[in-house]
């Protein structure tokens, strides 16, 4: 579920209309600002060129999955450093 509100005086209030049980745990995930979701994110030079090796990998039939390419990625740096 993902519900909405607003901080008023440090405390979240939910947007009109959303009841949650007392004592419900929540976790509250912050919206980056502008100038956060434009910054350039660092990639090492081996994850990169194991990206570029992956473009286009999701036109196929079926992609590979997160885990197939953390996969791809430590293969390669097998190869490169034994």
């Amino acid at each position: 579920m993902v519900a909405r509100g607003r901080v008023k005086n440090g405390v979240v209030v939910m947007d009109e209309g959303i009841r949650l049980p007392e004592g419900r745990e929540v976790t509250v995930i912050v919206p980056a600002n502008e100038a956060q979701q434009n910054a350039r994110c660092e990639v090492s030079e081996e994850r990169r060129q194991a990206l570029l090796g992956l473009i286009g990998a999701w036109k196929i039939e079926n992609p590979p999955t997160d885990q197939e390419v953390e996969e791809i990625i430590h293969q390669e740096r097998m190869r490169k450093y034994g």
